[in-house]
């Protein structure tokens, strides 16, 4: 099993996971399994994806435990055909964002933009796969997708370079950057624009950072009822996710559980001509190779 994770609902109730191909691991389960067979220490078992991530080495030092003693789980195992995924980390403490970081001139970009421009979203329009995107015809007629690879922040950290970001990486999810783009020419609208409920999904799982190279070499592709809108590579962006980081751990710490989000390539609905934008019945799907591929119905 890879060191995947993600969030499932069990009655209602979110729980993390250790993914496998097939199945998942309900890991607070598991530990307390495990725990009773006298086959782990004793302690608390993580009841979230947050609280694991907040244990830094210790956490993962569990989960490889947990791997270890499969063979004692299968109280604690789940098809995956059977579970309902939630948002992996589904409050997350901050969601950052950054602007303009695919351009096709990408020199002509650097030569202009000499540092990324970041914004916020809200954590409260976090949602997960599956879950549905509101388009809120009361506000807007231009409800628009960004598909867009983004990085959990694995330790608390301020004012890192570059060479010393890869330590600050839990690993890696998919995010789309719901974007109301009428709304946001309104005069100081832009990030109301931003940040409509339900305007950021994330999910389904997160890759933990030993599973990809540093820095991750991944396609980003959005796709909109099956046609492809998106599609670039990680390699294209303006800023790299070592320059990211770096950035904002110097105007901010990052803490456990943010989520910076990278940037989304061209082929937004505003891109296109006429423009195309998300419409009842619509259904987006944002996919990063070796992350997973995130789905959201519209309506």
């Amino acid at each position: 099993m890879h060191m995947r994770f993600a969030t499932y609902l069990s009655y209602g109730h979110p729980r993390p996971a250790v993914v496998g191909d097939d199945d998942i691991i309900d890991l607070e389960l598991a530990c307390q399994i495990l725990q009773a067979e006298h086959l782990i220490p004793s302690g608390a078992a993580p009841q979230s994806l947050l609280a694991l991530i907040r244990l830094e080495q210790a956490g993962i030092d569990l989960v490889e435990a947990v791997l270890a003693h499969r063979a004692y789980l299968a109280r604690a195992c789940r098809p995956i055909a059977s579970v309902r995924f939630a948002a992996p980390i589904p409050h997350p403490p901050h969601v950052y964002c950054v602007a303009s970081n695919y351009i096709p001139l990408k020199a002509e970009q650097v030569r202009l933009q000499r540092s990324p421009a970041f914004y916020s979203k809200d954590p409260n329009t976090v949602i997960g796969p599956g879950d549905a995107i509101r388009l809120h015809p009361e506000l807007t007629d231009e409800v628009d997708y960004e598909a867009e690879l983004a990085v959990v922040i694995g330790r608390k950290v301020s004012n890192v370079g570059p060479d010393q970001a890869a330590r600050a990486v839990f690993g890696y999810t998919c995010l789309n950057d719901v974007t109301a783009r009428d709304v946001m020419r309104r005069p100081k609208k832009w990030l109301l624009g931003k940040n409509l409920d339900t305007f950021c999904p994330t999910g389904p799982v997160v890759v933990h950072c030993s599973e990809l190279p540093w820095p991750p070499s991944c396609g980003v592709i959005a796709r909109v009822n099956g046609e492809i809108r998106q599609f670039a590579e990680i390699a294209d962006l303006v800023f790299d996710i070592p320059t990211l980081i770096s950035y904002l751990s110097v105007s901010q710490p990052l803490e456990w559980g943010d989520i910076v989000a990278t940037g989304t390539p061209f082929g937004v609905g505003a891109d296109l001509r006429p423009p195309r934008f998300l419409r009842p019945g619509d259904r987006v799907e944002v996919e990063v190779t070796g992350v997973g591929r995130l789905a959201n119905p519209c309506v």
